[in-house]
Order: C-alpha cells, then sequence, then structure tokens
C-alpha cells in the first residue's frame, strides 16, 4: 500500500472552483487566523482593557469585567461605556491594543497564511496584526484611510486590503461604535468594497459567530452588499443560518482541517492550470514540404507566333 496521504474531498459550490481557476476569488479572513497564533480574541482584548483600568480605579471597572464575563453587555457595548465614563479612556485603550497585538512574529510558522496567499492573489482582513503581510510580503498593504492606494486597487496583482486597520497606527483601529458608522457609511474604503463584492466571489476563513465583534462586522458589510446578487461563501465549524447575511456554508469538523481545505483549493487552482489532454489526433505538417510549397511559383507567358511559321522563342531571354 502506497505511504500518500490521501487528500481529502470537500463539498463545494462549482462557482468556487471557477472563481479560483479565474483568478476572481477573494478570501476575506477574520480572527480566527490571528487566534491561531494566539493573539487574544476579541473578548480577551476587552478584558484586557479593563484590567489595565483596574490598576488604576478597580471599583470602577471591576463591574464591567463582571458584566462582560456573564455576557450582559457586548465587547463594544463595553467599549462605548468607557468612553461615556471618562472620554480620555480612548488614548488607554489604543495603549492596550498596541501592547496586545503589536509583538514580534518573526519565529512564526505562518504556512497557513501562506497557503491563502496561494489559494487566492486578493486578502482582505479585518485582524489588526500583520501576520499576513509577514507571511506575503510581495502583497500590496492597503489600510482603511489610504485613499491614494485605495483608488488604485485594482491595478495590484496582489493586496492585502486591511479594512479595519493596522496596528501600525493603533489610533486608526476600527474599534469603537463611532468607528464601525464612520467607516461603513461614507468611506472610499466601503466604495472599494462594494465594487470587490459585486464583481469577486468572497470566501470567508476565521469567523466565528460566538463573537459579538464578528456578528457586528457582519451586520454592517451584509448592509453593503446586501444590494448584489452573488453568492459568497464562509467556511465554518459551526451550524448556524448564515441567510440573515447572505452567505452559504461550506461545513469543517474543526479549525485543525484548515490546511487541508486550503491545500485542497491549491490542487483545483493548479489543476486548472495544467495541459488539457485532448483525444483528437493532431495532424503534423512537415515545415520543409511546407516551405518548398510556399516557393513554387507559377508563371505564364504570352508571346506573338504566326501561325505559318515554326514556334520559337529563347526562354532564357524572356525571364531576364
Amino acid at each position: 500500500m502506497s505511504g500518500e496521504q490521501i487528500m481529502k474531498e470537500y463539498k463545494i459550490n462549482k462557482d468556487i472552483i471557477n472563481a479560483i481557476q479565474n483568478d476572481n476569488l477573494l478570501v476575506f479572513v477574520g480572527a480566527g487566523l490571528s487566534k491561531n497564533y494566539e493573539f487574544p480574541s476579541w473578548k480577551e482584548l476587552v478584558f484586557d482593557i479593563l484590567n489595565q483600568l483596574s490598576i488604576d480605579d478597580d471599583k470602577k471597572y471591576e463591574g464591567l469585567k463582571n458584566v462582560l464575563e456573564e455576557n450582559i453587555f457586548s465587547e463594544i457595548e463595553i467599549l462605548d461605556k468607557l468612553l461615556i465614563m471618562n472620554p480620555g479612556n480612548r488614548g488607554r485603550v489604543y495603549e492596550v491594543l498596541e501592547s496586545s497585538i503589536n509583538r514580534n512574529i518573526t519565529d512564526l510558522d505562518l504556512s497557513i497564511p501562506k497557503k491563502i496567499g496561494n489559494v487566492s492573489s486578493k486578502i482582505i482582513t479585518t485582524n489588526y496584526d500583520m501576520i499576513l503581510e509577514k507571511a506575503l510580503p510581495n502583497f500590496k498593504k492597503i489600510i482603511h484611510d489610504d485613499t491614494f492606494h485605495l483608488a488604485r486597487l485594482p491595478e495590484y496583482k496582489e493586496y492585502i486590503f486591511k479594512i479595519h486597520g493596522s496596528i501600525e497606527k493603533p489610533e486608526n483601529c476600527v474599534l469603537f461604535r463611532d468607528d464601525y458608522k464612520a467607516l461603513y457609511t461614507t468611506n472610499a474604503a466601503i466604495d472599494r468594497l462594494k465594487s470587490i463584492i459585486s464583481d469577486k466571489t468572497i470566501l470567508f476563513i476565521g469567523f466565528s459567530f460566538n463573537d459579538e465583534y464578528v456578528k457586528e462586522t457582519f451586520k454592517y458589510i451584509c448592509d453593503v452588499y446586501k444590494n448584489f446578487n452573488k453568492t459568497h461563501y464562509i467556511l465554518t465549524t459551526e451550524h448556524v443560518d448564515f441567510s440573515d447575511y447572505n452567505l452559504m456554508p461550506i461545513s469543517i469538523d474543526s479549525w485543525k482541517e484548515l490546511p487541508e481545505f486550503l491545500d485542497f483549493l491549491v490542487e483545483k487552482k493548479e489543476n486548472s492550470l495544467l495541459p488539457q489532454i485532448t483525444n483528437e489526433i493532431e495532424k503534423k505538417e512537415d515545415p520543409q514540404s511546407a516551405l518548398v510549397e510556399d516557393s513554387v511559383f507559377k508563371i505564364a507567358i504570352l508571346y506573338c507566333n504566326p501561325i505559318d511559321s515554326d514556334p520559337y522563342y529563347n526562354l532564357d531571354n524572356l525571364l531576364k
């Protein structure tokens, strides 16, 4: 028996295969990818923020930690309350965000984001960290407030569009509800997102609908593309009805399957690049005979010859 591992076959819509093979698939990456590298989840990040604020005032923020733990308020609601309690907390939130996200990733195994780059040359992400751009240095990175490069985005063969900002500029990261409203109402980034959504087939990877942050994000994105008829897809381990978000699920048993699933997509893409086999017998033409045939000249000569004289002419003289 061969020692080769047989790749699992996944049931996916033919539209995705066609999109991959025509370079028309866009992968939309969520926090699940970052979680794989032990970056904090959205809830863990808000807890980190509350813990830091509690150092200065235990009683003031301790109650919010209990409320968050009991899921009485969502993470975004907690962040909004922090601004109501003290507008100066915005700066403190950015400090915690930077300390939690902006860490050394040099020694990490980046094989998964590299596989994503092999599947699609177009990537959008809501993640703040720099995993994708570290794994795919040749991809053009574009942030939501970079209007110059957003206008030229269709010109880039490979790009990473960081729609919620990058940790390099914590103050530009979309965190609070007013950030969401500012981004998803009138913004060049959303105009570009609308265009992408109407033109591309999108596969969402790394989104868990147990996360209120994800639900809030999809609420806004859904409002953006609800008028478009193209079907988009989401890779999921959950049994969730995605019809409210106009998404068709692709089920996997565990996120540990993600590398294998990406390999499956890469194989579909590579198969489309192989020479196509045909049963037709191709007629081979001898190039030498074709050259000879093309080199044959036929000449018609008209000359005067009296009927009572024998025909006589010098062909050499005629051809001079």
